[in-house]
């Protein structure tokens, strides 16, 4: 990542730029854009924190992080997201005081939140959250969390006999809706990699409804398909009525 960032902000591959211009991302077609590097921390993050700030320490210097300036992000090629299902080491180490370090947060809870303090989404809530993807990507996000994230099974359900219910479709709908009138990118986890075609009915759903991040474990669904568990081979034939 390093290598390639510096290729492409050397003095021979681009114009003079002044000092305050951000450095070139990673995708040529969106060189102004911000790649999400999500960190997923197995290890206490007391052990974790020195070696994460070393390697992250010549992305700093190069500039290519985005950082907290007083409340404003300010975008850089790559933006580091820290998730975890326990953040309360936040209170316990410096974790909270790096101005290049950002964090998910939950997808469900906010949604609980959100309810609470809004009631029932609008004709307008549904307009303001179709911006809230460009309201990151410009930069105004004004919290420590980038993103809101949620176990797809867990909080939404598989569909049956393969249609998902206009209850799970409405659940996805105001989660999508909660993160991004807080200026979130809504994410999923979860996901599971077989049956393929249970998969993409998930996925398109998702990307119909407006979902930011998806995760994609390769490693997983590379796997052959004989190596997946009899678990799966049950789900096809009640969800997607083999």
């Amino acid at each position: 990542m390093l290598e390639k960032l510096d290729t492409m902000n050397s003095p021979w591959n681009t114009p003079v730029r002044s000092a305050e211009a951000s450095p070139l991302g990673l995708l040529e077609e969106g060189a102004v854009r911000s790649s999400v590097l999500l960190l997923e921390l197995q290890s206490p993050v007391e052990a974790a924190w020195p070696d994460l700030m070393s390697r992250l320490e010549k992305l700093r210097t190069g500039r290519y992080l985005s950082y907290k300036n007083g409340t404003r992000l300010v975008l850089r090629p790559i933006t580091v997201v820290i998730s975890s299902k326990n953040l309360s080491y936040l209170d316990r180490t410096n974790v909270g005081e790096s101005e290049v370090i950002f964090f998910d947060t939950s997808l469900k809870s906010l949604t609980r939140t959100h309810h609470t303090e809004d009631g029932e989404g609008t004709d307008g809530d549904d307009e303001a959250a179709n911006h809230a993807t460009k309201a990151f990507l410009a930069g105004n996000s004004t919290t420590r969390s980038v993103m809101a994230t949620a176990d797809f099974q867990a909080s939404v359900g598989l569909p049956r006999r393969g249609r998902f219910s206009k209850e799970q479709i409405e659940m996805i709908r105001a989660q999508v809706r909660a993160a991004h009138q807080h200026g979130l990118l809504a994410r999923y986890t979860g996901i599971q990699c077989r049956p393929r075609r249970l998969r993409r009915l998930i996925l398109r759903l998702l990307a119909q409804e407006g979902v930011d991040l998806i995760e994609n474990d390769q490693n997983d669904c590379e796997r052959p398909w004989w190596n997946s568990s009899w678990r799966m081979v049950k789900l096809a034939g009640e969800y997607l009525n083999f």
